[in-house]
């Protein structure tokens, strides 16, 4: 049979993310760890900036795409409803 423990116990074998510094009392607990997480944490934002950047320019690309087919389509502007029963009553 297996024996979990506590929630307690779990949450205190679980790595905390994203986690700065671990201390006990003054004394600074596994760097190398800290060290990674400040890695990580700096990759994590490089790849999610990429990807933004990455989106903006897909979508720059379907507007153009856009304008140029409705421009071979010859789609008129929209008519403002409210405007054109204000230039009929008048």
């Amino acid at each position: 049979m297996v024996h979990w423990g506590s929630s307690k116990d779990m949450l205190w074998q679980q790595t905390q993310w994203p986690s700065r510094l671990s201390f006990v009392g003054e004394t600074i607990l596994n760097v190398h760890k800290v060290e990674s997480y400040e890695s990580a944490s700096a990759l994590s934002l490089a790849t999610f900036t990429s990807f933004l950047i990455e989106f903006v320019a897909r979508l720059q690309n379907l507007v153009s795409a856009f304008e140029e087919l409705s421009d071979t389509a010859k789609f008129s502007e929209p008519v403002n409803i409210l405007e054109a029963k204000k230039a009929v009553s008048v």
